[in-house]
C-alpha cells in the first residue's frame, strides 16, 4: 500500500492487517519559515509553531538545489524567534512556549516571568553537519514578546533582541493591573521628551502595560554564551514602531510615546510624540540609552548608521490627501531636518542609503538625496502593479503585493517581477544571496531561490 500526503509518501506492507509494516518513507515537502545562505549551502529553518504541528528544525540543502535535503537537526523545544548565520556559526533564538500558548497563565501581581528565551550557537564550519557549541537562557519580564524576527548586531560578539509587551484589553472602570515588580529591570536614565500640550485622561486600549526592553547576549565564548539583564527602554507608554537597526556599536529604534511627562495623563492618538531611540553598545558593560530624539514624523527607515549618526526617514500626514516624507540627519542626540517630499496620503515608502522609494500607480518612484541636501527625482521603476509593502534588504529594493513580488538594484533601470499562486507574501523573512538571488520562504510550501 502507498499513501501520499502533502508532506510524505509512505509505502507499507499490509498483508497482515494486524501487524502492518512501513517499508519506506520519503519526505515530499517540509515547512520553511526562514532560509539563510551559508556558503555552498542553504539553511532551511522550520520555526516549530504549535498550530502547525511541527518542531523547530534546521535542514541543510545545496545552495542551488533547495529541494535536496542533505541533513537535518532538531533544534529542541519551543519556537524559533530569530536566526542568523555569521562567520561559520548558526545562532538560533528560541522561545520555550507552552503547548498551547493561546491559553497562557498570567500572574496578577509579580509572579514568574514570560516564556524563557534560549540562545543556541551551532558550529557550521563542517556543513551539512551542525554541532551545538553552547547555549544560554533567560526569563524575560511577564507578558513580553520579541519585537522583531531577527537578532541585532551592534557589536560582533554582542547580539541583542528587543522585547515589547503584548497588548492588553480591559473593561471600562477596571484599570489595568501592573504585573512587573518594581526594580526588576536594569535601571536606565529616563529619555527626555518633547510633549504636546493637549492631553486626554483615558488610556488608549492599544498601549501596553510596560515599556519595551533590550536583552544583550555575550557570545565571545560560543561554548559558554551569557544572557545579560534586560535594560528598560523608556517609561510606560513607549511603543516601538518596527524600525530596528544596528551597526558600529549603535542600535536605533523608532518609538511613539503616548503619555505626558508633566501630567502623567495619556495623550490622544494624534498627539503621540514620534522619536528615535539610540542605544550605545560597547564591547562589554551596560548599554547606554540616549535621550529620545524628537522627530518631525514617524520613523520608517534609518540608513547609513555608523558611530557618527544616521539618516532618519519619517512621515507626517497633514490631512487626508497628502503626506510629507522627510529626511533628517541625526548625530545620536539631535535631529536636523534636511529635505522633504510631498506625496499622496497613505503611500507605502522605504529608504536605502540616500534613496527614498515610494510605491505609486504601478511604479516605484525614486528620489536621491544629493550632497547639496535636496531630493533629485530619478526615473521610476515600472512594476506593472502597486506594491503594498516595500523593504530594503541587503542593498536590494524588494516589494510585494499578495501573490506578486519584485526586486531591483537601487539605481537599476528595471525591476525583476514574479507571480505565484495566491499566497500572502511577506518581505520580513526574505534574504538576498551573495549573487543577488532572492531566498524566499513559503512556510508550508517550502522555499524558492529566485534567480536575478
Amino acid at each position: 500500500m502507498v499513501s501520499i500526503s502533502q508532506r510524505f509518501l509512505v509505502s507499507a506492507d499490509v498483508t497482515d492487517r494486524d501487524l502492518p509494516a512501513v517499508l519506506s518513507e520519503v519526505a515530499l515537502a517540509w515547512p520553511v519559515d526562514r532560509v539563510l545562505e551559508a556558503g555552498a549551502y542553504l539553511l532551511q529553518i522550520e520555526d516549530g509553531s504549535w498550530y502547525g504541528g511541527g518542531r523547530a528544525t534546521v535542514r541543510v540543502s545545496p545552495a542551488n538545489a533547495p529541494e535536496e535535503i542533505l541533513a537535518e537537526t532538531d533544534l529542541g523545544e519551543g519556537i524559533v524567534k530569530a536566526a542568523d548565520y555569521r562567520n561559520g556559526k548558526l545562532y538560533i533564538l528560541r522561545e520555550k512556549v507552552p503547548a498551547h500558548p493561546i491559553y497562557q497563565w498570567r500572574p496578577i501581581i509579580g509572579g514568574g516571568g514570560g516564556n524563557p528565551l534560549v540562545l543556541d550557537i551551532y558550529d557550521a564550519t563542517a556543513l551539512p553537519a551542525l554541532s551545538l557549541l553552547g547555549s544560554c537562557s533567560m526569563t524575560p519580564p511577564p507578558g513580553t514578546q520579541a519585537a522583531v524576527d531577527r537578532l541585532l548586531w551592534p557589536q560582533p560578539d554582542r547580539p541583542a533582541v528587543v522585547l515589547d509587551f503584548r497588548f492588553s484589553y480591559w473593561f471600562a472602570g477596571y484599570p489595568p493591573v501592573m504585573i512587573q515588580p518594581a526594580g526588576s529591570l536594569t535601571e536606565a536614565a529616563s529619555p527626555a521628551l518633547v510633549t504636546p500640550s493637549v492631553v486626554v485622561d483615558t488610556r488608549p486600549y492599544w498601549v501596553p502595560e510596560q515599556a519595551p526592553c533590550l536583552v544583550m547576549f555575550d557570545t565571545s565564548r560560543p561554548e559558554a554564551p551569557v544572557a545579560e539583564s534586560p535594560v528598560s527602554l523608556g517609561p510606560v507608554g513607549t511603543m516601538l514602531n518596527g524600525v530596528c537597526e544596528a551597526a558600529a556599536g549603535r542600535i536605533v529604534l523608532g518609538t511613539s510615546y503616548w503619555r505626558s511627562m508633566q501630567t502623567g495623563k495619556w495623550l490622544g492618538s494624534s498627539l503621540a510624540t514620534q522619536s528615535a531611540l539610540v542605544i550605545k553598545v560597547g564591547t562589554s558593560g551596560m548599554p547606554a540609552v540616549h535621550p529620545l530624539i524628537d522627530l518631525p514624523g514617524e520613523l520608517f527607515a534609518a540608513t547609513e548608521l555608523d558611530a557618527n549618526g544616521f539618516l532618519a526617514f519619517t512621515r507626517t500626514s497633514s490631512n487626508e490627501t497628502s503626506t510629507a516624507l522627510q529626511v533628517s540627519a541625526c548625530d545620536g542626540f539631535d535631529a536636523f531636518l534636511i529635505a522633504a517630499v510631498e506625496t499622496s496620503a497613505n503611500v507605502v515608502a522605504t529608504a536605502g542609503g540616500r534613496r527614498l522609494f515610494v510605491a505609486k500607480s504601478d511604479v516605484v518612484e525614486r528620489n536621491l538625496l544629493n550632497d547639496q541636501g535636496t531630493f533629485v527625482t530619478e526615473p521610476a521603476l515600472k512594476i506593472g502593479w502597486t506594491p503594498d509593502s516595500l523593504r530594503w534588504i541587503q542593498g536590494t529594493l524588494t516589494g510585494a503585493k499578495w501573490h506578486s513580488l519584485c526586486a531591483a538594484n537601487s539605481d537599476g533601470a528595471t525591476a525583476d517581477t514574479w507571480t505565484f499562486p495566491p499566497w500572502n507574501l511577506g518581505l520580513d523573512r526574505m534574504t538576498v544571496a551573495a549573487d543577488g538571488d532572492l531566498l524566499v520562504p513559503f512556510g508550508d510550501y517550502g522555499t524558492e531561490r529566485l534567480d536575478r
